[in-house]
């Protein structure tokens, strides 16, 4: 992917440090820069807090970890990583000029699409949907834009490459591995007091029960 492989060489050119785990300063400290755009722990909190309402993929449930806990921290770092992206996105369409520009009208034109599909036309819907996610209607802005500029961004480092299929295959037949995935299995555990409370729990388990009985009894 041409647009990420550009990403990457944004960020280890211009970063110039990035807030590490264990520890969160004051809301308007700065968590990380890029160039001279400055992400503030505030920031991170509010796409973390966005991000804590994502229903898991296997279970559905919606679980916002533990402050402190090893899953907050993980969270937390995905948001930096998101903001971090999203601001190299902003550096590169600087750098492409006219043809990356994304306009305020073409934002708006999405969030109104958003508000007519998913909440058919009612603003309150949408507004309370915005609140119960923890983000505000111009955090959502500031993802379309990221989400539009990236389209462009691809659209124009694009122009003009073309390939055969021959040289597809040949490409793919060469670089194999980057396309398999390897076995892997999930393990969870709870962690109870005794072997009598874990041989009581066991029985009880399913797929479907697991998370909320960790969250209880772990």
């Amino acid at each position: 992917n041409i647009v990420a492989a550009a990403v990457v060489a944004v960020l280890s050119a211009v970063i110039a440090g990035c807030g590490g785990a264990g520890s969160i300063g004051p809301p308007d400290a700065t968590a990380l820069t890029l160039d001279k755009t400055v992400i503030t722990n505030a920031e991170v909190e509010r796409r973390a807090a966005f991000l804590a309402t994502v229903p898991d993929p296997t279970t559905g449930e919606v679980t916002a970890p533990d402050t402190g806990s090893d899953a907050y921290w993980e969270l937390r770092r995905t948001a930096a990583d998101q903001l971090r992206r999203q601001a190299a996105m902003g550096i590169l369409a600087n750098r492409c000029g006219t043809p990356c520009r994304v306009t305020k009208a073409a934002v708006t034109e999405q969030v109104d699409a958003i508000q007519k599909e998913q909440f058919n036309g009612s603003k309150a819907e949408f507004d309370a949907a915005l609140k119960e996610r923890g983000i505000s209607l111009e955090d959502l802005r500031e993802q379309i834009l990221a989400s539009l500029r990236e389209e462009k961004l691809t659209e124009q480092q694009q122009k003009g490459v073309t390939f055969t299929e021959a040289q597809a295959q040949a490409y793919y037949s060469k670089n194999i591995a980057q396309y398999t995935t390897p076995a892997e299995k999930r393990l969870s555990h709870i962690l109870v007091a005794t072997k009598a409370v874990a041989q009581q729990l066991r029985p009880q388990l399913s797929t479907a029960n697991f998370a909320s009985i960790a969250k209880s009894r772990s």
